[in-house]
């Protein structure tokens, strides 16, 4: 009777071990999921501001000369980040403009190539 008590034992502590070690197996691959898509959130979210930014400090560059020899300001951006495409709205006081870009983005030096850039969106 002692031995079956004692084998009974036994297996209870392996199958509660196998249960913890599964379990916490599930736990690191969970954390490793979303560790995964934060990562890829915060790169698109940083891209995002890198290209908003440059076509923000460049826009009298990109857009041309602006009416009456003025400044052009940037007044909304879109980046899709998927297609790494993006929309800007922009004045220089008198003329309103919307254009459609597309770029290029290198994460290692957050570095922007605005490739395109269509006037008159």
């Amino acid at each position: 009777m002692k031995k079956n008590i004692v084998i009974l034992l036994v297996i209870i502590i392996v199958a509660a071990g196998v249960i913890s070690y599964f379990a916490l197996n599930k736990k690191t691959e969970d954390i490793l999921t979303t560790d995964t898509v934060v990562d890829y959130e915060k790169q698109r979210m940083l891209e995002r501001q890198a290209v908003e930014t440059y076509v923000r400090d460049n826009i009298n560059e990109l857009a041309g000369e602006a009416l009456l020899g003025g400044r052009w300001y940037v007044l909304e951006t879109k980046v899709d980040t998927e297609n790494d495409v993006g929309d800007v709205k922009y004045e220089d006081g008198h003329v309103q403009r919307e254009n459609h870009f597309s770029y290029t983005f290198n994460p290692t030096d957050s570095s922007v190539v605005i490739e395109n850039f269509n006037f008159g969106k």
